[in-house]
């Protein structure tokens, strides 16, 4: 089954945050709850984490784009 990692809402106010870096790449196995990528938003740094274990099968954005909220930024296909 696919899992959709979204941008997370951090506040009422945020509209977007920006991916600093991913520390896993495409194709790699993760654990869930494993920190995936570092994301900025208008106040804070903050940690991504994975919501399933599995395999990262797409990594949507690039580090340095600016994402809106919501927005799938990865897919992980998990291994049940």
């Amino acid at each position: 089954m696919k899992v959709n990692v979204i941008m997370p809402k951090q506040g009422l106010q945020m509209e977007e945050g920006t991916i600093l870096k991913w520390t896993v790449r495409e194709g790699e196995t993760v654990n869930a709850n494993q920190k995936i990528a570092e994301v900025e938003t208008d106040k804070t740094a903050i940690d991504i984490f994975a919501p399933v274990g599995g395999i990262i099968t797409a990594i949507c954005f690039g580090a340095g784009t600016t994402v809106p909220v919501s927005e799938t930024i990865a897919v992980i296909e998990n291994q049940l």
